[in-house]
């Protein structure tokens, strides 16, 4: 979100606007770009007023029931509104008091005079957004850092590794595949179509894919853990998998120390957060701040 990107909540707006009519200078007209991929707009005002009346407030979820009816046309939806919002001038702004990409940046950074001295940074990364702006963000600031080319800044970076669990926005322009488009708000029909074919509609199911048991070895390798922007939804707890990190840890008594931001969380939802992970409970370093302070106030990049 300091970004540019919606929320959750916003995202259902967005999705369910040509059925409540509501607009702001946030909302994109996502049917449009979908009919030139050939979907009618009553197939989209269909999904649209599906989405909404049922009352589920995740568009994954909501898809994960239905992907054999509305898969394909939720994806092309989602990337619409997503792809209008990858500005890269955003990641830039100077006036972002939650630019926590910049003080990342800064950390890995820190005492490092050449770019193939980044690969000393042990950190990796978990995401469920199917933007790229992380990524594109450590790329732009590799290159200007260090002077260096885009395959420079690419093979520099590879060590910090970033999994989408639920696919992106198509791979950054700069990999040279037919997968790939570029960190631009333009939409023409080949480059949605790219972006909607990376995002990945799991049925619920279905917990084995190959990005959560990935990212479960993360979990398992790190000596500390950090959420950010997380919502803790059940789903997306469960397919994480981390009951079954941090088993082997309670026999032991020894855990894995998590920061968390709960920002906007109530104490309710806190509580039933740390029900979701039982074994971890009271190794939880909580901050109710945004993204930035969260991340000051634990030192966890310290």
């Amino acid at each position: 979100m300091p970004y540019g990107f919606p929320s959750g909540a916003e995202l259902r707006e967005f999705l369910c606007a040509p059925i409540t009519g509501l607009r702001s200078n946030r909302t994109v007209d996502w049917i449009g770009p979908v009919t030139r991929l050939g979907v009618s707009e009553e197939t989209s005002l269909h999904f649209a007023d599906a989405f909404l009346k049922s009352g589920v407030a995740s568009i994954d979820s909501f898809l994960s029931r239905r992907s054999g009816e509305f898969g394909e046309i939720g994806k092309f939806a989602i990337a619409a509104i997503l792809c209008a919002r990858e500005e890269s001038s955003t990641l830039h702004r100077t006036d972002n008091n939650d630019d926590w990409y910049g003080y990342l940046w800064n950390a890995l950074v820190a005492g490092i005079h050449k770019p193939d001295d980044l690969a000393s940074n042990q950190i990796r990364f978990v995401t469920f957004n199917y933007d790229r702006s992380l990524e594109y963000f450590l790329q732009q600031s590799c290159k200007e850092t260090f002077g260096l080319n885009d395959e420079g800044a690419k093979k520099a970076l590879e060590p910090l590794k970033i999994i989408h669990v639920y696919g992106l926005l198509g791979e950054l322009e700069q990999v040279r595949s037919s997968k790939a488009r570029p960190y631009v708000t333009r939409m023409s029909a080949s480059e949605l179509s790219i972006a909607a074919q990376g995002i990945k509609i799991i049925p619920e199911s279905r917990d084995d894919a190959p990005e959560f048991d990935e990212s479960k070895g993360m979990f398992e390798w790190a000596e500390k853990i950090c959420f950010l922007g997380f919502g803790f939804d059940p789903l997306n707890v469960s397919r994480l998998n981390l009951e079954s990190v941090f088993a082997p840890q309670r026999i032991s008594g020894r855990f894995t120390p998590i920061v968390a931001s709960t920002y906007g969380k109530t104490t309710a939802e806190i509580a039933a957060i740390e029900r979701a992970i039982p074994s971890s409970s009271g190794w939880w370093n909580r901050f109710d701040q945004k993204n930035i302070m969260t991340i000051r106030e634990s030192g966890v990049l310290l």
